[in-house]
């Protein structure tokens, strides 16, 4: 069946329906159907031959476009356990008369994860409101001078919709917000069930039936009316149906109807109370003994209870009803092959648990401790649950009775009166806050892949990086401190000494141009977050305009400059051993940093075999392994031959190091970590700050604003938002927290 704008589709979800059904039982492909679906898939494949005779007027309007006053655009939204759905109708009115028709269509079957019938109302709702802006947009008419108005039978979707989306949880706010962006709340009214042509969707209808349906071609009947863009004036028309209806009505029928009412109550509270909306167990549990003492004083006004508080009667009365609303929610057709005398089918994810109905009316399980004298009856059979938002609140107030105990503590206790599904789950403590502000792992990731600046065939010291080291003290300097500035080379891992007067920005500037005068220029830094380091980078930006490339680690992240870092530690250790206590001079002092860095830039690079000399930095500076060992080279003449030799020697030796450099030092530099990476942070993510410094629970919480991914695409570095403002971290000092919302409770709590 070819229907795109869903002339048909009252029709065409009742097999829908069936389908999803038939899907539920687990039956395959090649399996014969049961007799009451044999029945129901004859008669709408008969209904098929009914709808070829079915004419559709090919207008929308029998009024000629260019003559229409007032363009209208109506739309219905209604859901079912079933189904959900829409429908939108253009009504068209001149001086003299005015038309409805129906423009188009939109249904949905309900999906098998359990939603509470308020929520799929605002699923239609949401439908329809971005289908009505589709057809405005392809009938292309003016949103100034067309009207709209948008009718639903459900009173807490309308609230949903005219209320502020902020006061509701994800799902519900993340639909409100887009409804309300794309129409009008004020738009939106709520009309009778029998008056809503979307109801007919969501329910299905049979083929002859559809036909000659005037509800489904034409809307309600009270929308040929000239004028009835107020809500007053519709509300009135419907007052007055109903008045007129109930003036048919006899007295015995009204009192029947009431009564059917009021013994309806009870088992329909579920539909009227979203329990999603609820943190605390306790609060639901006092709502619902709330509604039925007030069911209560309704149906017996001479014993009215009118204490100020509920006893405890009340309060155990109302938990039962909201386990009775949870169990009828999920397990309806358990429930009623059970009290049908029947067994719950195979395909039931409770068929092994032997249900039964006890005499509270709440489903429970058989067990083999039935004779234990020792056990209450909670413990012998104890009440089924699946896994909800309810179960999650009983589950959370448990674990903090217990004092936040462990998994296994937790299930004993639980087990003690209700068994819920898949409750064995490593994840069914890590929600709690309090927990994981203790017990939370910091983020890991993978090691990123070395840079290519790195990896490259560059000059010694072009690619370099710089970091200080110190305090040091000379006799003849009194207290003033001095400090290294250590320049090492990303290619060949050579290290470049400068001693400073201290840290400022000015030291550092006469350092830097000390080392590009013997070394050369570098075209890319790198350092950490130091407040000199960033003020160097701006001074050299703004004063000499040098096309220098600057950059920066992570704050608070040591191991990002590693390679620079471990050089540190190996001037630190070899001036610490040569000099001890010994008090130097400053001269003296830089005499030994300038020789600790001849023996650093002459350790071995690559292998050391007994067949060759290692390659070491001192090969690419000076030629030679080390300043005390040089090269006989031959005397020179000074001839411009000697000197032909001389350079294509030296270029034969350069290269001859860099293919060693290649062969038997980059190829042997340690592989990657294989560290399991942890990591899936995101903007709005909250984390805890670590700080080695303070206890864990002095650790200040922040809100991951921005996200910093590698070229590999994997994040290393998050920016977030304290109470003290922006700052930048490195993954690995964050601790995530999960906060939850109604969507992914289940997910993590059970990890089915």
């Amino acid at each position: 069946m070819f229907d795109p704008l869903g002339f048909a589709t009252p029709f065409t979800i009742t097999l829908k329906i069936i389908f999803q059904d038939i899907w539920k039982r687990g039956l395959d492909w090649d399996d014969i159907l049961p007799a009451e679906y044999q029945d129901r898939m004859k008669k709408w494949i008969d209904g098929m031959t009914e709808m070829r005779s079915w004419k559709i007027p090919r207008r929308i309007s029998e009024i000629p476009w260019n003559d229409i006053e007032e363009k209208e655009l109506i739309v219905f939204a209604d859901a079912s356990e079933k189904a959900y759905g829409c429908c939108v109708y253009l009504k068209t009115t001149t001086d003299k008369c005015s038309a409805v028709s129906l423009v188009m269509s939109k249904v949905k079957i309900a999906p098998l994860k359990r939603i509470t019938l308020p929520r799929l109302e605002l699923l239609a709702a949401l439908l329809g409101a971005r289908l009505v802006r589709f057809i405005s947009s392809a009938l292309e008419l003016d949103l100034e001078s067309c009207s709209f108005s948008c009718w639903t039978d459900s009173e807490i979707a309308l609230k949903w919709i005219q209320s502020d989306a902020h006061k509701w949880k994800q799902f519900v706010r993340n639909r409100v917000q887009e409804i309300q962006m794309l129409t009008n709340p004020a738009d939106w009214k709520q009309c009778p069930g029998k008056e809503n042509p979307a109801d007919l969707l969501t329910r299905g209808l049979g083929a002859e039936d559809l036909m000659i349906s005037r509800l489904w071609k034409e809307g309600p009947v009270w929308l040929t009316n000239t004028k009835t863009d107020s809500a007053e004036e519709i509300l009135d028309v419907f007052e007055t149906n109903e008045e007129q209806g109930a003036e048919n009505t006899s007295d015995e029928e009204q009192e029947s109807q009431a009564n059917d009412i009021m013994a309806a109550v009870s088992t329909q509270i579920e539909s009227r109370i979203d329990f999603d909306r609820f943190s605390r167990l306790t609060r639901a549990v006092r709502v619902m003994a709330w509604i039925l003492r007030f069911v209560k004083n309704a149906r017996c006004p001479q014993g009215r209870e009118s204490s100020p508080d509920l006893s405890s009667a009340e309060i155990e009365a109302g938990r039962i009803m909201v386990l009775k609303s949870v169990q009828n929610e999920f397990y309806n057709e358990e429930i009623s092959d059970l009290k049908n005398g029947k067994c719950v089918r195979k395909t039931s994810s409770i068929y092994q648990l032997s249900p039964f109905i006890g005499e509270d009316g709440l489903i429970r399980i058989y067990g083999r401790l039935e004779k234990a004298p020792a056990l209450l009856y909670d413990e012998k059979h104890p009440i089924l649950l699946p896994k909800c938002h309810i179960t999650y609140l009983l589950v959370k107030d448990q674990h903090e009775l217990m004092k936040h105990a462990g998994v296994n503590t937790l299930i004993t206790a639980v087990r003690g009166k209700y068994w819920i599904l898949s409750l064995r789950k490593k994840k069914i403590c890590k929600v709690c806050i309090d927990c994981q502000r203790h017990d939370s792992r910091p983020c890991q990731q993978i090691v990123s892949p070395l840079p290519e600046d790195r990896i490259k065939k560059t000059p010694p010291f072009s690619i370099c990086g710089v970091d200080h080291a110190g305090p040091l003290f000379c006799s003849d300097t009194g207290d003033r401190k001095l400090y290294i500035a250590l320049f090492t080379c990303a290619v060949i891992r050579a290290v470049h000494v400068e001693l400073v007067d201290s840290l400022s920005v000015e030291d550092f500037i006469l350092a830097l141009k000390r080392f590009a005068a013997r070394r050369g220029m570098p075209s890319v830094i790198y350092s950490d977050n130091a407040k000199t380091f960033h003020a160097s980078d701006n001074f050299l930006r703004k004063k000499s305009g040098n096309p220098l490339i600057w950059k920066f680690s992570a704050p608070l992240a040591p191991w990002w400059g590693g390679w620079w870092e471990r050089l540190i530690r190996s001037v630190k250790s070899a001036w610490k051993k040569s000099l001890g206590k010994s008090p130097v001079t400053r001269s003296q002092l830089e005499t030994v940093l300038h020789e600790i860095e001849a023996c650093i830039n002459s350790r071995p690079l690559s292998y050391v075999g007994e067949t060759r000399n290692p390659l070491t930095p001192s090969h690419f500076l000076l030629g030679r392994s080390t300043p005390m060992n040089s090269v006989n080279t031959g005397e020179f003449s000074g001839e411009v031959n000697d000197l032909i030799l001389r350079d294509e020697c030296q270029s034969h030796y350069v290269d001859m190091f860099w293919d060693i450099w290649r062969e038997e030092y980059l190829r042997n530099l340690p592989p990657m970590s294989l560290k399991k990476p942890n990591s899936d942070l995101k903007i709005g993510s909250v984390v805890l700050v670590r700080n080695e410094t303070k206890s864990r629970l002095l650790w200040p919480m922040g809100i991951v604003t921005k996200l910093f991914p590698g070229k590999d695409g994997h994040v290393r570095a998050v920016e977030l938002k304290t109470n003290k403002g922006l700052i930048c971290r490195a993954v690995q000092k964050l601790h995530r927290l999960e906060f939850l919302d109604e969507t992914d409770v289940a997910e993590t709590w059970w990890s089915l």
